[in-house]
């Protein structure tokens, strides 16, 4: 959260100071300018404007519909571990036991799965240690499998298998995040725009200052909410129901 923050306000204070560059440079330009200086000007912060827009929108809808994917596969893969769990209550008592431990070693590592998360750092570790312990269920499961009822122990082995899919489906949700070529370029539009914004102000007789603002804020906030999105662990807008989640599965 802290980060965020400290993000929005960073980035508040860069575009008002790219405005005010903007608008001292257009007044020193202003006494050498025509009329046919200032109309394509006109045409090209309207592009700028507007090509801003469309990038902020596009990335914010992208970014929250990310977050939403996210929170909704919290529930899908704490459902399908649950259905492992009964499933595996139907194999012999000696694998059983084994399985369950292994099971309740795998909540375990999801717990530091979304801890690794919450720190913003890379999980992949976590994500790898997650599957071998799967790997160890499923070799449980074959070997409960009675070769005179080939059907004894599947529905078990299929559970594994589903709570491995839903798994690294949540996986590659995680990590599928804007990248940083996105975050430089809606930058470098911001800090065009902005610097387009003060130098139009460079006829105004007084200026209005909190327009300024108003637009430093609203493409900062904006920023910032697509960072947000993406750090669904550290954000203001977090996903922490998989915590709770975890715990009851764990007392189960």
């Amino acid at each position: 959260m802290v980060q965020v923050l400290s993000a929005f306000v960073l980035l508040v204070v860069f575009l008002l100071i790219v405005t005010e560059i903007g608008f001292r440079a257009g007044v020193r330009s202003k006494k050498s300018e025509n009329d046919e200086v200032a109309e394509p000007e006109k045409v090209a912060a309207t592009f700028v404007l507007s090509l801003l827009s469309l990038i902020l929108a596009f990335t914010l809808s992208s970014a929250q519909s990310h977050h939403n994917a996210r929170a909704e596969m919290i529930l899908r893969e704490a459902q399908s571990i649950r259905s492992a769990r009964l499933a595996l209550e139907d194999l012999p008592e000696g694998i059983r036991d084994e399985a369950m431990i292994q099971l309740n070693r795998y909540v375990k590592s999801k717990k530091s799965y979304n801890d690794i998360l919450h720190r913003m750092e890379s999980p992949e570790a976590e994500f790898q240690e997650g599957r071998r312990i799967l790997h160890e269920i499923r070799r449980l499961c074959r070997a409960a499998i009675d070769p005179d009822k080939p059907e004894s122990g599947r529905e078990s082995l299929e559970r594994i298998d589903h709570v491995a899919e839903v798994g690294l489906e949540r996986h590659v949700l995680v990590i599928a995040r804007h990248g940083d070529v996105v975050i430089r370029f809606l930058l470098v539009i911001s800090t065009v725009a902005c610097f387009l914004l003060g130098h139009a102000h460079r006829h105004v007789k007084r200026r209005i200052w909190w327009a300024g603002l108003l637009f430093a804020s609203v493409i900062s906030g904006t920023i910032a909410l697509i960072f947000d999105y993406d750090s669904p662990r550290a954000g203001l807008i977090r996903v922490d129901a998989s915590d709770v989640l975890y715990d009851e599965l764990s007392q189960d």
